[in-house]
C-alpha cells in the first residue's frame, strides 16, 4: 500500500531508481529482500537457501515502484527496498554541504568508501589513495587527483565470508540475488 515519507527519503529513492535507469537495471533499490537473506556482519554467516533467493527475488524491478508527491508505492508485495548502495553517499553530500554552509573552504569528508572533498589543499589537488584489495595493511595502489569531488569505491573484498571453499560477497547480481561473479 502507498507510504507517506519523509521528502529526504522520497529524494534518496528517486535518485536510486534513477541509478536504475541509466544503469539499465544493473543498480536496483528493490533487491531489498534478497539483499535481507545475506547477513556479511554475522560471526558464522549463512548462505541462504537457492528457493529462497529465487523467491525473494520475485520483488526485484526499480520501474515498479511509483512516487507521487511524498508517497512511495511498491509495485507488489514480494518488493522490498534497500538504500546500502545509495544512502551512505546521500549522508556524506549532506555533510559536505552543511560545511560550505558554515563557511568551509577546503576538507576532507570521509565516510568510509564515499569520499567528498570540498576546494582543494592549498591550491593544490586533495590526492585520494586506493587501497589494494585483500590487504590488512592498507596499501595504496594508487590515487587519483581531485578537487571539488566526490570520490567512491567498493570492493568484493569489503563484506563477505568464506564457507565450503567460495567466498561470498556483499556485491549482489540484481538478477540471480546471489554475489555477482566477476
Amino acid at each position: 500500500k502507498p507510504v507517506e515519507c519523509d521528502p529526504r527519503t522520497v529524494e534518496v529513492i528517486e535518485k536510486g531508481l534513477y541509478y536504475g535507469k541509466v544503469s539499465g537495471g544493473k543498480f536496483d533499490i528493490t533487491i531489498g529482500r534478497a539483499a535481507a537473506l545475506w547477513d556479511f556482519h554475522e560471526a558464522d554467516p549463512q548462505v541462504p537457501s537457492k528457493e529462497a533467493v529465487k523467491e525473494a527475488m520475485k520483488g526485484v524491478g526499480y520501474e515498479n515502484v511509483s512516487i507521487e508527491g511524498n508517497t512511495v508505492t511498491l509495485g507488489n508485495a514480494d518488493m522490498e527496498l534497500t538504500l546500502g548502495g545509495i544512502g551512505k553517499g546521500y549522508v556524506g553530500d549532506r555533510a559536505a554541504e552543511k560545511l560550505e554552509a558554515e563557511g568551509v573552504t577546503s576538507a576532507v569528508v570521509n565516510f568510509g568508501g564515499n569520499i567528498i572533498v570540498i576546494g582543494d589543499k592549498e591550491g593544490e589537488d586533495f590526492k585520494i589513495g586506493v587501497e589494494k584489495p585483500f590487504t590488512e595493511t592498507g596499501e595504496i595502489v594508487g590515487y587519483v587527483t581531485v578537487q571539488d569531488a566526490t570520490v567512491v569505491t567498493s570492493g568484493i573484498y569489503e563484506r563477505g565470508f568464506e564457507k565450503d571453499g567460495r567466498y561470498y560477497h556483499h556485491i549482489l547480481d540484481v538478477e540471480t540475488g546471489w554475489p555477482c561473479d566477476t
